[in-house]
């Protein structure tokens, strides 16, 4: 074994030393020093050969050691999908080859201006609660060496002249050493790889050097999950809208035949005279009603390309709102009057213009009205508010119907979004109406925002709207119907 080596050199140099004076002694009578002396350096430089041969040997030993352990590293990140299963690898594993004591990985946010920590051991949970995402140039190493793109190695912290409070995440107690290695793939830095010491620790170079290959490895890893998780993500979303054009195809077939077949029912039945005479009327208003009912249809579907194609086109006027609520109202009040619905306006004593097209605004408030008396049953209410607050006109929608899942409020504003998209659901429409009303409403530089206290307690509906600011004459204030 190497370790035995200088212990075999020490016995060989006393017994040849003790050999050779012993000769001289017997056959001289006298010692031949100069001989002796010649031995005994013979020997010490064996002895250190010997020495220098087993530190050589160890040295060796630690670096396969050490390759070995980056290998089976570097197969256990191989093997990961997704970004917090890297972080928990890297970390875990550089904790254990240089029995650190605790240890973080880092990662620059989709921003770039903050860092959030994806992997961590050894720290505890109240420790990391301040940590959980901070700014980029916060004043602790992990964020240095992002910003420097370049490793910190500390030996002793308190004697490194940065102050006591320099350790890994900021003031925490028991930090004497720290390493921290940036995480760079090509040109960017992904983030850091952090490590700390409860004792002073001398990094040698196969320290510093297993960190930094162990991180190049990381940030390898860390790439190869994001794009799996973006692959996974976009998968998702095609699968989605897969599933969402055949909902739509089916459901746009079921609209269209719908009032064509009303249609197409009551004049074949006009034109055999198989009507009677006082059911006439009725046969022509149904024929009526589908008609326009398959005229908007049409009309949702030629705004839904124009928004797509960025064509559909805005004028730019001096309006007064209350006119276009006055004539959105007046569509839809025969409705919310066949349902028995309770409808009540409110609106502001002062007239307030906005900067826009009337009728594309008198088409939001249409169809944020008439989706209200959609989905609110029979006998319901459904409350209107038209108020100024500052420099927004703000048109509320309250009704005592469906009510939505919170959780869908983000998505119901979204092209061909059905609440139920089953054959057997209850409402019609293609779920284009609500995209309109966000495309008309950001395109006059405004917002709308949906609110429900859950299934079956209603919904309201918030648009607000920038005022315009200046003198304007009279004729400048137009409503289309």
């Amino acid at each position: 074994m190497p370790s035995r080596a200088p212990a075999a050199a020490s016995r060989v140099l006393v017994f040849v030393s003790a050999t050779v004076a012993d000769t001289y002694c017997n056959t001289v009578g006298v010692v031949d020093w100069p001989i002796l002396g010649l031995v005994v350096v013979i020997g010490l430089a064996a002895l250190l050969w010997a020495r220098s041969l087993a530190h050589a040997r160890r040295a060796q030993q630690a670096a396969v050691e050490r390759i070995t352990q980056l290998q089976a590293i570097t197969v256990a990140l191989s093997e990961v999908l997704h970004p917090r299963d890297a972080a928990a690898v890297i970390v875990d594993e550089s904790v254990r080859v240089l029995e650190a004591d605790a240890g973080v990985v880092a990662v620059v946010d989709e921003s770039g201006d903050e860092l959030e920590i994806l992997g961590n051991q050894g720290f505890l949970p109240q420790q990391l609660e301040a940590w959980r995402r901070f700014p980029r140039d916060a004043p602790v190493p992990i964020a240095e060496v992002v910003q420097r793109r370049e490793p910190v190695f500390l030996q002793d912290v308190s004697s490194s002249g940065r102050g006591h409070e320099w350790t890994l995440l900021g003031a925490l107690p028991g930090v004497r050493a720290i390493a921290a290695v940036p995480l760079l793939l090509r040109s960017r830095c992904l983030g850091v790889l952090g490590l700390s010491f409860a004792r002073p620790r001398a990094f040698n170079d196969q320290d510093r050097a297993f960190v930094q290959a162990l991180a190049h490895q990381g940030a390898q890893a860390l790439e190869r999950a994001r794009l799996h998780e973006a692959a996974d993500r976009a998968r998702a979303a095609a699968e989605a809208a897969s599933r969402a054009k055949d909902d739509f195809l089916a459901t746009l077939s079921h609209e269209l035949r719908t009032p064509l077949n009303a249609i197409l029912g009551w004049a074949q039945m006009l034109r055999a005279g198989r009507v009677e005479p006082e059911v006439v009327p009725r046969a022509l208003e149904a024929i009526e009603q589908n008609a326009r009912a398959q005229a908007r249809l049409v009309k949702d579907l030629l705004d839904v390309s124009q928004m797509v194609g960025g064509g559909l086109q805005h004028a730019r006027e001096l309006i007064d709102l209350s006119a276009c609520l006055d004539a959105a109202l007046g569509t839809v009040r025969p409705t919310a009057d066949g349902k028995r619905l309770t409808l009540t306006v409110r609106r502001a004593d002062r007239e307030a213009r906005v900067r826009g097209d009337a009728a594309r605004l008198q088409q939001v408030f249409w169809n944020l009205l008439a989706n209200a008396i959609k989905f609110t049953r029979p006998g319901g209410r459904i409350d209107v508010a038209l108020s100024y607050t500052g420099d927004e006109a703000v048109f509320r929608v309250t009704d005592s119907g469906d009510g939505l899942n919170p959780e869908r409020l983000q998505v119901i504003f979204e092209r061909f979004y059905q609440v139920d998209s089953s054959r057997s659901r209850a409402h019609g429409g293609l779920g284009l109406g609500l995209a309109i009303v966000r495309h008309l409403v950001e395109a006059h530089e405004g917002s709308v925002t949906a609110m429900s206290a859950g299934e079956g307690r209603g919904s309201t509906f918030l648009v607000r709207l920038p005022l315009e600011r200046g003198p304007a004459s009279a004729d400048a204030i137009t409503a289309k119907s």
